[in-house]
Parts: structure tokens; sequence; C-alpha cells
């Protein structure tokens, strides 16, 4: 048998090319290439907005019954805090506020000499705990005037979160002696209670002297 050198020659390049790093390579690229599921984004979920203070109810506003003697002593200590002395609470004016029938706060009624030493007047509401207070005959308006006492206090309208409260005082004058008719406002949702002044320069021009008679004038 003849020996063929071409057969040494491709034994060896067989040999080498099994040997190469890059045969390697690819067996080891092909076999461990497995591919890798896309990662899936995340959701993000939003926090719920939350909901809006529920308004004040809009049902009937009435009067009803008297104050409590509690509303009648923190508003006491209330006037107090205004250095208001003398306070007296004029417990015939003083009555409890209901909404359709349920008891939501008082309003309530007084005289007190001011802190300008004047003899005046003023109203309260006692909501929730707190105490919302103003001066009327006696001050800013009403200064060249002294009250003698609360006559009279009633609903003239409410409209949402506003009521507005008749309040009609006696004041006099070295002068002479009136019913001075005053309006005040009472927003609910800030149990706030103030001086409606163009409301009461109405009241005060049709001479209203009753709570009927405010309510003509201002409606």
């Amino acid at each position: 048998m003849t020996f063929d050198p071409k057969w040494l020659l491709l034994g060896a390049a067989s040999l080498v090319l099994a040997c190469s790093p890059e045969a390697g390579t690819a067996l080891n690229n092909s076999t461990n290439a497995v591919a890798t599921p896309a990662a899936e984004p995340s959701e993000t979920i939003a926090p719920e907005p939350k909901a809006p203070a529920a308004p004040a109810s809009a049902g009937k506003i009435s009067l009803a019954g008297s104050a409590d003697a509690g509303a009648i002593s923190q508003t006491k200590t209330a006037a107090a805090g205004k250095q208001m002395t003398k306070v007296q609470v004029t417990s015939a004016q003083s009555f409890g506020l209901t909404v359709d029938g349920q008891r939501v706060a008082p309003v309530v009624t007084g005289e007190a000499t001011l802190p300008n030493g004047t003899p005046g007047c003023f109203a309260a509401i006692v909501q929730d705990g707190k105490v919302s207070l103003v001066p009327t005959i006696g001050q800013d308006e009403y200064e060249a005037e002294s009250c003698d006492k609360p006559t009279a206090v009633g609903i003239l309208s409410s409209s949402g979160d506003v009521v507005r409260i008749g309040a009609v005082f006696g004041a006099f004058s070295p002068n002479e002696t009136v019913s001075e008719p005053i309006v005040l406002t009472w927003a609910r949702s800030a149990g706030a209670l103030s001086i409606d002044a163009a409301g009461s320069s109405k009241a005060s021009q049709a001479s209203a002297q009753t709570i009927a008679a405010m309510r003509r004038a201002v409606q």
C-alpha cells in the first residue's frame, strides 16, 4: 500500500480546526444564547382623589327652644375675652337654631359694657364648641348709640351656606330712643357671624322694628 502525504496534511488541518478557540466560542455561544423576555412595564396606580367636603345642608332653618346653658356660659367667656364687662345674656332673645328639625347651633344675644365704656349689645353663634361673637350697638356704625337690650331675633332668609338673621335692639342716644334693626350673616361652614351692613342699612331706612318688617325690607 502506497502512503499518500496529502492525507497527513488533511488530518493535521482537521486537528488544528478542532482545537481552535473560535470553534469552542461558537459552540458555547450557540448553547448559552437563551433569549431573555423583555420586562413588562410597571403599572403606576394614581391615588384616588379625595372627595370635596360636603356643603352645609340647605334644609329649612328655624329657631327652636332656648339657647342651652353651656352655650350661654361659652358666650359670656367669649365676651369677657373681648374686654367686655357686666355681660348679661338676654335669655328671652337667645334660641336654638335647627336645620330640618335638627339642632345645629344656638344664637345668643345680650348686653354688656364695651371696652370703650359704652353700654352695648352683642350677638353670637355657638357652633361645634366655638363662639363667633360680634358687638352690635355701641361700636363701629353704631358707636353714637348706647344699647338697652335685644328685643327681637328671627330668621330672615337662608341660601345654601349663608343664613341671614335679623335682630332688633333697643338703643338710645342723648336725643332719642330707637329700635335699631341689624342684619346678621351666619356662614355655616365657617361657623362665623358678621354684620351685613348693606342689609342693616336697608332695614333701618325702612324703619323696620320687627322681624317681619325686616324680611320685607331686605328681600
